[in-house]
């Protein structure tokens, strides 16, 4: 279990990082959306730009829920190690919670994005194919794996009750159940399935 001070300091330290996160992807999105065109005027003219833009966009999903920190977590949770309230940074209810769990497993289709960077790179440098043989045949496909499937897998935790108090953020973590006096404590549910 952590002290009171840990405590305070993991619930602060992401508004920090996550901040600096949000104001570099912010940043890339406005300049590929409103600065970067070439000799024509266009914007978003290359696989690259594209792929990049989508990288960022999911990237300041996740960060905002990392941001939130420990505010999103449920303020009646009981923990049972010590049968206490956590009552430090921590305003939020279930709905919270499963909103911020969402946000940060959404951030896995940047992760995603991140490989199809490297991958569209890899095809233009290594393999010597041409960019528009790449946005005509394979760009399409890249776009889909990140979405989708980042999409999916963090839609699949609500109807799982996945995401709850996982002590820094809420995100993927056991379930709370009420002991004898009623209070919500960690635990696993008898049946994630119903």
């Amino acid at each position: 279990m952590f002290s009171k001070r840990q405590l305070q300091t993991i619930s602060i330290v992401p508004h920090f990082t996550a901040g600096l996160s949000l104001v570099g992807s912010s940043t890339l999105v406005g300049y590929l959306c409103l600065y970067d065109t070439n000799q024509h005027g266009e914007i978003l003219d290359s696989t690259h730009k594209r792929l990049m833009l989508g990288l960022s966009i999911f990237d300041i999903l996740g960060s905002i829920g990392f941001f939130l920190s420990t505010w999103p977590i449920d303020k009646d949770t009981v923990y049972a190690e010590t049968g206490e309230k956590r009552n430090e940074y921590v305003f939020g209810n279930d709905q919270t919670c499963q909103i911020q769990g969402f946000l940060i497993q959404l951030a896995i289709s940047a992760a995603l994005y991140n490989v199809m960077v490297a991958l569209n790179c890899l095809m233009v440098t290594h393999y010597r194919i041409p960019s528009d043989i790449i946005a005509a045949k394979y760009e399409m496909f890249m776009h889909g794996v990140a979405i989708t499937f980042g999409i999916g897998v963090a839609m699949a935790g609500i109807p799982l009750h996945l995401y709850n108090n996982s002590a820094l953020w809420c995100w993927i973590a056991t379930d709370k159940v009420n002991d004898s006096d009623g209070n919500q404590v960690g635990g696993v549910k008898e049946n994630h399935w119903r």
